[in-house]
């Protein structure tokens, strides 16, 4: 074998290894710049605390995170929460906090803090609602006795009443120790401890107030 023989097997063998470097090379980078191309993102949203009435919607954005978003609510007697695309929508059921968890494809999370604030009440017309609503002055059978801390709704045709007690008087704001007897002629006197009660308006002595229990919502207007 001659001398340059040796030599141009010597040339094709390094050619050889330095092809194989640089496609190693190559591939090296290709993967590398994909993987910088599709970093996981974080999950953030476009604010993390809103504040809604009961039977009224507010939305919150999605501004970066994994697809494949989910929410929840710790409670959704309060507040429920849905997601479409990146649009969070959150639905006030009833008074009270809750926290609504965003998360998204990759397993992260993000939490909204959710006030619910009473729905406004519209008050107009004299009226107790609970499972039905009762007209108040009307010639209906239904009086009413004002009493310190407590309204009784009474019918003796049907022989039926009913007493919102709470502590704190009539000024406007949040009451405690809220409760509701239904008394009713042949049953056991029934007492609901409300999860809230708040003396909403006051104006021209006719006072508005609402109530609620575990989602279910009531309503007292009267004139005192």
């Amino acid at each position: 074998m001659t001398l340059n023989t040796i030599k141009n097997k010597t040339m094709k063998t390094s050619t050889i290894k330095q092809t194989a470097l640089t496609l190693v090379l190559g591939l090296v980078f290709l993967f590398s710049s994909c993987k910088k191309d599709n970093p996981e993102m974080n999950l953030t949203l476009d604010r993390t605390t809103i504040e809604v009435f009961a039977d009224e919607q507010a939305t919150v954005q999605i501004t970066s995170g994994n697809n494949n978003y989910s929410v929840s609510s710790s409670s959704e007697a309060t507040a429920m929460a849905t997601v479409s695309e990146q649009t969070v929508t959150i639905s006030g059921k009833a008074k009270g906090t809750a926290t609504v968890t965003v998360k998204d494809g990759s397993g992260k999370t993000a939490i909204v803090s959710v006030t619910v604030k009473s729905a406004i009440i519209d008050a107009t017309t004299p009226r107790f609602k609970w499972t039905n609503t009762i007209e108040l002055d009307e010639a209906n059978g239904w009086s009413t006795a004002i009493l310190a801390d407590r309204v009784a709704i009474t019918s003796f045709a049907e022989k039926k009443q009913f007493v919102l007690v709470w502590n704190g008087g009539y000024t406007v704001g949040d009451k405690t120790d809220a409760k509701l007897r239904i008394v009713e002629s042949g049953k056991t006197t029934e007492e609901i401890a409300l999860t809230a009660l708040e003396v909403q308006k006051v104006e021209n002595n006719l006072y508005s107030i609402g109530f609620h229990k575990d989602g279910q919502k009531g309503e007292l207007v009267f004139v005192k």
